[in-house]
């Protein structure tokens, strides 16, 4: 699939277009999720094992959450710590060099 030159395209047509990819988008989520749920439910059944008993535990499952970064390298941006855990060497190092914890934090 080429990819689409919109420069010269009105604002109003790429409101509309972004509009018409985000509904394409759910469409197309909707029926993955559908079709999901299907294989899972023949899987099942060819296991003899209820669906509904697969998913008893499924709340259980602990799902590991991404933490944001709270610090970031002033020589190196894409270096950043969350300030949990044992600290990385550009982090003790700027403090080492007398620079505060407040100045290496990501300004939002």
């Amino acid at each position: 699939m080429g990819k689409t030159d919109y420069s010269s395209w009105k604002l109003s047509d790429l409101f509309q277009a972004e509009k018409d990819i985000k509904k394409a988008i759910e469409d197309k989520k909707s029926d993955e999720k559908q079709k999901m749920i299907e294989e899972f439910k023949i899987k099942a059944e060819a296991l003899g094992i209820p669906l509904s008993e697969l998913l008893e535990g499924i709340d259980k499952i602990k799902i590991k959450k991404t933490v944001i970064p709270k610090y970031k390298n002033p020589d190196n941006e894409t270096e950043t710590y969350s300030g949990r855990g044992r600290k990385p060497a550009w982090f003790r190092k700027c403090l080492e060099n007398g620079i505060n914890e407040e100045d290496l934090l990501i300004k939002k």
